[in-house]
């Protein structure tokens, strides 16, 4: 007997063979799998080596691939279970002390390191005027100073410093170094010294405060194996931080890219699954005939289930294949885009990182073309005697079930967030809803405008115009899709320039690109009037109090292991304190209230304090609870009165704990301010540090510039992802073009017996086109402007004023795009002859 499934499988192949080389809707299915397999592929290669070359590069800078941080050293456990890893380990020693130099004193963050360190990244040094890198520490007996260091010691390579009990030689000058701290207002210049030296210093004693640092490296799966054994050892007070961590900034933006590329992708994926159901009911219509056919000879439904579920396979196997590879083209050029924000080339991706763009096949053949190509099997075999006798009414819900639960699925897999894909989804219902409503407006308008101009209107016109209004349901989808993709494309592409360019603007008023730091109260007037004699603007001088965090509401940190936890950094590093009666622009009141602008710490009972809202909520506090802090040994409570939110992107000085005038009378302190350095005033710089050499300045100008490098690489990647939102709008306006194709190919045939010429025919179809067209780029217009109005306002804060004639000739080349690919879409109605379209011939 022979087996049923080699002719099955023949059968099939030869039928998607056919459906793709034939005028039906299998290529434009096709086209639309292309288009959502290629934006998956090339959004999950780009984010899956940029996520790697994040944590190769914050490695670098942490100086190992996981450090086991506390304020003791590791227990006995630890180092047991660490010395039978088989992994690399290093120890760093931190604390800040003093060094002298003579009579000179100074107030160093020394390091000791172990001739090891580092395990990844390297320490720059300076010597006879060009740096080198270096991957060790400094020998015993040696210290490597800061620059700045050096040149307040006025010390140079050879001379001795004294370190505590002991003196070492200078060796070199080191200007960076793993794990250096990443505190922008940390005052004390590095210092790196030999493990072996720490203990003839005497800073080790009873009462030292140190931080103790495990450097572990070694392989990703080794590394992920004794991280995991670690944890359950940790102690209160103990901490294991990875690359990720150590690198928030960059980390977080890149996380955050990574969320608005997958959401660009899933736009496009959605757009392709619209593109693809449409084509599958076409589809699946086409095949009627043959399952009617293959009923009468008596095959089985299952038989025909079979058929049909492998010729969808067939031809998802070729979107699938296509798909990947022309998304890993693309993604080639998006790393290449990307690959100047690392200052280390990206790392080669994993192999799993093809798996979403076969799930994303997968979703889409099963979610949304084959619930559409199933209704074919409800075919009755009198079909080959009469055409009329179609399938009755198909039940729809399952059909929109599947496609919406598929959406569901891509959305949370895209985010990695439920609330997100609820936001997500919920928007897209809501512009969709939008859309429609606008199209169905519009196209009402332009019925009765048809019926007023009748007489008056070209024949052409006229023609144009009763297709659209014939086909109104099928009209508002083709608007809806194709406007979902372009106001998504008009955001990035018209909007983005005149945003950047707004938040640009706002940035060179206002941003400084020098901080100075350490000042002295004394300092302030000489300092200004310095800057003020170069013609650089008189700047701002803000207090600032050092102090550590004690207890929150009468519970304190050394004695709550979970509240130390909770309170993380915050625990462990000194927090820069302030006070003033002004709040800034760049900060907002969230709960609470601000004290009056005249009132004293002294004023009403406790001292008040406004905290950032970033610290109200790691230490899950509100307003009306109380803070204690440990300031140069003397307690500081203070009492929570308001809760402000920061715009860091301002690059102004801020602060998490403010406080009224007064309420840091008596603790010491030290100022800081920034300014802006225009270029060729470096003259001003060099007299400020000359004049005060005790102060620390910072330039940021590097900072700026890659934050500009990001916006501008991870911007064009955005505009390319879109792109594909673009291309499966396009095609859903294909596909949607041609879910009447038999119909139009009827009328065209009635119209050219009629005597109507081909010429007509191609005016009357680009009015149809241009009718949509106009609908679907204006409907787009409104949107991304109003979209740019509230991005502007709530995410950038800056004015957003639009260009009508950048606005106007966007609406116009969209038209004129969306026009041609739908009379390219119906170029073959027009070209069939009358008698064969009449006859049902294809």
């Amino acid at each position: 007997m022979p087996n049923p499934a080699r002719p099955g499988l023949r059968l099939a192949a030869r039928d998607a063979r056919r459906a793709l080389t034939g005028p039906g809707a299998a290529r434009l299915l096709v086209a639309a799998l292309i288009v959502a397999v290629a934006a998956v592929t090339a959004v999950t290669r780009l984010t899956d080596r940029v996520d790697a070359a994040v944590v190769a590069q914050a490695a670098t800078t942490l100086g190992a691939d996981l450090v086991l941080a506390s304020d003791a050293p590791p227990s006995s456990a630890q180092t047991r279970l660490l010395a039978g890893s088989n992994l690399d380990t290093a120890t760093r020693v931190q604390m800040n002390t003093a060094l002298a130099a003579g009579d000179r004193l100074l107030r160093v963050s020394l390091s000791a390191v172990s001739p090891h360190y580092p395990l990844a990244g390297a320490i720059t040094l300076e010597r006879d005027g060009r740096t080198i890198d270096v991957d060790h520490g400094p020998a015993r007996g040696t210290v490597w100073i800061a620059p700045a260091a050096a040149a307040r010691l006025n010390v140079g390579l050879g001379d001795r410093l004294a370190v505590g009990d002991t003196t070492l030689t200078v060796a070199a000058l080191v200007t960076a170094s793993p794990g250096g701290g990443s505190a922008l207002f940390d005052t004390a210049p590095s210092v790196l010294m030999a493990t072996a030296d720490l203990a003839p210093t005497g800073l080790t004693g009873p009462g030292a405060r140190l931080d103790h640092d495990t450097l572990i490296g070694g392989p990703p799966t080794a590394i992920a194996a004794v991280r995991a054994q670690l944890a359950p050892t940790l102690a209160p007070g103990e901490r294991l931080v990875d690359p990720r961590s150590a690198n928030r900034g960059l980390a977080a933006a890149m996380d955050k890219a990574a969320v608005f590329l997958n959401l660009a992708a899933l736009a496009a994926v959605v757009l392709a699954g619209v593109a693809i159901a449409l084509c599958a009911t076409r589809h699946a219509a086409a095949q009627r005939d043959a399952i009617a056919l293959y009923k009468t000879l008596g095959a089985a439904r299952g038989v025909l289930r079979r058929l049909l579920a492998t010729q969808l396979a067939l031809l998802g196997a070729v979107g699938l294949v296509a798909g990947w590879l022309l998304g890993e083209t693309v993604a080639y050029g998006l790393i290449r885009v990307i690959d100047t924000l690392f200052t280390i080339a990206l790392p080669a991706g994993h192999w799993w990182a093809s798996w979403p763009a076969i799930g994303t096949a997968v979703v889409l053949i099963a979610g949304f073309a084959w619930p559409a190509q199933r209704t074919a099997l409800a075919t009755p075999p009198a079909r080959v005697l009469a055409r009329s006798n179609d399938p009755g009414t198909t039940r729809r819900w399952p059909i929109h079930g599947a496609a919406i639960a598929s959406v569901a699925v891509m959305a949370a897999a895209a985010t990695g967030d439920i609330a997100l894909t609820g936001w997500v989804l919920a928007g897209l219902a809501g512009a969709a809803a939008a859309f429609a409503l606008i199209a169905w407006a519009l196209l009402a308008i332009l019925a009765r405008l048809r019926q007023r101009l009748d007489v008056r209107l070209p024949g052409a016109l006229r023609l144009g115009l009763d297709g659209v209004l014939r086909r109104r349901a099928t009209v508002m989808v083709q608007c809806v899709a194709v406007a979902l993709g372009l106001t998504v494309l008009f955001v990035l592409v018209v909007v983005r320039g005149d945003l950047l360019a707004g938040w640009q603007t706002r940035i060179a008023q206002d941003a400084p690109n020098r901080f100075v730091i350490n000042v002295n109260t004394d300092q302030r007037g000489g300092i200004a009037d310095l800057l003020h004699e170069h013609g650089i603007n008189t700047p701002t001088f803000y207090p600032i109090v050092r102090a550590r965090l004690t207890a929150v509401n009468g519970q304190t940190l050394d004695r709550d292991a979970a509240l130390r936890k909770q309170a993380g950094r915050l625990a462990e590093r000194a927090l820069n304190l302030s006070w003033t009666n002004q709040l800034k622009a760049d900060n907002r009141i969230v709960a609470g209230h601000w004290w009056a602008e005249h009132q004293t710490a002294a004023d009403h009972g406790p001292i008040k304090t406004s905290i950032a809202e970033s610290v109200a909520r790691r230490l899950d506090i509100g307003v009306g609870d109380r803070l204690a802090f440990d300031v140069a040994g003397q307690a500081l409570t203070l009492e929570i009165t308001s809760i402000r939110s920061i715009d860091w992107s301002s690059l102004q000085p801020n602060f998490f704990v403010l406080v009224p005038p007064g309420g840091l009378d008596g603790y010491p302190v030290r100022w800081i301010t920034s300014f802006y350095l225009p270029p060729g005033k470096e003259a001003a710089l060099a007299a400020l540090v000359r004049a005060y050499p005790n102060l620390n300045v910072i330039d940021i100008t590097a900072l700026l510039a890659r934050v500009q490098t990001l916006v501008d690489r991870v911007t064009l990647a955005v505009e390319l992802v879109f792109g594909f939102t673009l291309a499966a709008g396009l095609v859903v306006l294909a596909a949607a073009m041609g879910v009447h194709r038999e119909t139009r190919r009827r009328e065209a045939a009635v119209l050219r017996a009629l005597g109507a010429t081909s010429a007509r025919l191609r005016r009357a179809a680009w009015s149809e086109c241009l009718v949509i067209g106009a609908i679907t780029a204006g409907s787009a217009a409104l949107a991304a402007r109003l979209a740019a109005g509230l991005i502007a306002h709530y995410a950038l804060h800056v004015d957003y004023a639009s260009r009508l004639g950048v606005w106007l000739l966007a609406v116009v080349i969209a038209v004129g795009l969306i026009a041609a690919a739908g009379v390219a879409a119906l170029g073959d109605v027009r070209r069939q002859p009358a008698w064969q379209a009449l006859r049902g011939g294809s």
